[in-house]
């Protein structure tokens, strides 16, 4: 048809490797699937995914009590009022996309095209990564698209956290921290995760999670890895536990017998440096120099877990998707990826986070991963 160029009057249809460009767009578009399908990253352990955009969880129901029996009354029945709070998930579209002239890809190698798509899937997860730690480490509560409150773990608002076995909290709660040191020591990553069982959560079989300590693969990791009970290490803290470092940790002497079960050495895929007390130890460039978290997991993608990933209702708009550019005949010239995700902490009491500093109070870090 004049004017419009059709598949048989492109000039390029094979790269300079001898690859077929339509070859190449059947690749991709398995590759994106299978990405989808297997890719575990700490993010999964901090989040689940869901189509919600918010979610009621109950905050306590109002204690019942027997009364003495009448000898010619029936009794009163019981009436248990739920206290809910709406937690609500936040959702946005986020896209990149490819571009090559015909040109190009005539004098391109395979390797050369897929390289651009690795680098598209690596931007994807780091977004995953990004949001999800973003909403871990910052207690600034926002608004989504139905007017729900997005909350950050408990900041010392006014919303009292629920009761757990007998024990009542008052007033406000905060699961954001200051060391009150320039360095980590054993008494910050205790009191942290104090916080987190105090509430029911990481509490290994009794509460169907695990507890995760999750620091900086730095000073912070290699801090922890040193301290041993009953011995000083910074800021005059005693440690109250010896870390143990998990079965695929480089070979090492010791005079100590180990009692108990080794740590994992991976969680689902995620390296396991060790454990200290009951907390499995993690290290992650991902984590913000100078902050740390300990949170509770169910294990990957469970809704046990600490923040909620929001997708689109729609099956054929959730994960990491592959379209058509406008050159619908040539997609390889033009190719969209897109993403819809958002997120909002569900759980409030199930992990916190603390910023090493000497003073002052809590500032929420940038995560640009």
């Amino acid at each position: 048809m004049p004017g419009i160029t059709d598949r048989g009057s492109i000039l390029v249809n094979e790269l300079s490797d001898g690859v077929r460009v339509d070859d190449i767009w059947v690749e991709l578009q398995n590759a994106v699937t299978v990405y989808n399908e297997h890719k575990t990253t700490v993010a999964s352990l901090l989040s689940y995914p869901t189509i919600q955009a918010a979610a009621p969880i109950a905050q306590g129901l109002r204690q019942e009590a027997f009364e003495r029996a009448s000898e010619h009354g029936v009794p009163t029945a019981m009436n248990p009022t739920p206290d809910v709070l709406k937690l609500g998930f936040q959702y946005a579209d986020w896209d990149k996309s490819t571009r090559f002239t015909a040109l190009a890809l005539r004098d391109m190698s395979s390797e050369q095209v897929t390289a651009r798509v690795s680098a598209i899937m690596d931007a994807d997860a780091r977004l995953v990564q990004g949001l999800v730690l973003q909403r871990l480490f910052d207690p600034t509560p926002g608004e989504n698209d139905f007017a729900h409150t997005v909350y950050g773990l408990w900041n010392g608002d006014s919303i009292v956290p629920p009761r757990y076995m007998g024990k009542s909290f008052t007033g406000s709660h905060n699961h954001y921290l200051v060391s009150q040191g320039a360095e980590i020591d054993s008494g910050d990553v205790e009191a942290a995760m104090a916080l987190v069982t105090e509430h029911g959560y990481g509490l290994g079989a009794d509460s169907g999670s695990q507890l995760i300590l999750l620091v900086n693969a730095g000073a912070e990791a290699e801090a922890v890895q040193s301290w041993r009970a009953g011995e000083e290490n910074a800021n005059g803290q005693t440690a109250r536990f010896d870390f143990i470092p998990s079965s695929n940790a480089p070979t090492y002497l010791t005079q100590s017998s180990i009692v108990g079960a080794l740590p994992p050495t991976d969680v689902d895929g995620v390296p396991v440096l060790g454990s200290y007390g009951k907390a499995w130890v993690i290290e992650s460039m991902l984590v913000p120099a100078g902050y740390f978290a300990v949170f509770a997991t169910g294990g990957p993608n469970s809704e046990q877990n600490v923040i909620a990933r929001r997708m689109h209702p729609s099956p054929a708009w959730q994960g990491l998707r592959l379209i058509e550019g406008n050159w619908a005949k040539y997609p390889l010239v033009e190719s969209f990826f897109q993403r819809g995700l958002g997120t909002g902490v569900r759980h409030r009491g199930a992990a916190s986070v603390m910023q090493i500093k000497a003073s002052g109070s809590y500032v929420a870090p940038t995560v640009n991963l």
